[in-house]
């Protein structure tokens, strides 16, 4: 059953960040940012950087599906980490919407950055479900 939903949990994380052009439903989380150009934030900037490193090691787990046998231990470490990550997405996102709310006056700035901190944080969960997944995988493999 595994086996059948991950190319699809993966192509939704991939899909979520692609342009609106191959996505024809809705914005991508890529162009939200690029319409709303939002003032700059550290946050943003911090989250981005987590979600980057969740698409390396991503693709380094990718990597390894032909000797997951031999290299669950190493698989395993790796969605820890990206576990990990999500959770400290998860608190970057809960601090910043806490400063947001609490900070900015402007409605429609604080409408425009909460979304792009959904959008954000949206992508980390994409992550960790997919290494869930794909732990899953390899434990039944194991």
């Amino acid at each position: 059953r595994h086996l059948r939903t991950l190319p699809r949990q993966v192509f939704g994380v991939v899909n979520s960040m692609a342009p609106s052009a191959v996505r024809k439903s809705s914005l991508s989380k890529s162009k939200k940012i690029a319409i709303y150009q939002p003032k700059q934030s550290k946050k943003f900037v911090e989250m981005a950087e987590f979600i980057r490193r969740d698409a390396e090691l991503i693709m380094e787990i990718t990597g390894k599906f032909d000797s997951l046998r031999k290299d669950i231990q190493e698989v395993d470490a790796l969605c820890d980490a990206i576990k990990d990550i999500e959770h400290m997405v998860d608190d970057l996102y809960e601090s910043y919407m806490m400063n947001l709310l609490r900070y900015e006056k402007d409605t429609v700035e604080i409408i425009r950055k909460k979304n792009i901190a959904q959008a954000l944080e949206d992508v980390s969960d994409m992550a960790k479900t997919i290494s869930g997944i794909i732990r899953s995988i390899a434990v039944k493999m194991g």
